[in-house]
């Protein structure tokens, strides 16, 4: 499952908007950018329920914020971005075994250690654990 959080924030004392895309794939970071614009590229609460009832997806919401988010970044400063590397990753991702063993006390279950290494494959094995 991919996932992209795009986010803005309103940078007052400069009077810029800063843009942050930050990209997963099955929990796993891809990259992250960071743009500015003197602009606003979205006033969300502008539209109104009739163009969000909209059924042709071409007159969306969607595309219409997507579209200016768009123009504002090709138009914008590119101010940051990152890849992670392997090391960075293995922290970012690695499972906080005292943590789940203190959980696992406290629930007064035990855990199958072998069916996970990842935090990720901790989160799908808990929710098929609390489903039987």
């Amino acid at each position: 499952m991919a996932i992209v959080h795009i986010t803005l924030e309103q940078v007052e004392e400069e009077g810029i908007t800063k843009i942050n895309v930050e990209a997963r794939r099955n929990d796993r970071y891809c990259f992250y950018e960071s743009f500015t614009t003197e602009e606003k590229p979205v006033d969300v609460h502008l539209f109104t329920d009739k163009e969000i009832s909209e059924e042709q997806a071409y007159k969306s919401v969607s595309v219409e914020v997507l579209t200016r988010l768009l123009e504002e970044i090709i138009g914008g400063k590119k101010i940051f971005a990152k890849k992670p590397n392997e090391i960075e990753e293995a922290i970012r991702f690695s499972l906080d075994l005292p943590i789940i063993k203190a959980f696992e006390r406290i629930a007064n279950i035990e855990f199958d250690y072998s069916k996970f290494k990842t935090l990720r494959e901790f989160q799908v094995y808990y929710r098929n654990l609390m489903n039987k």
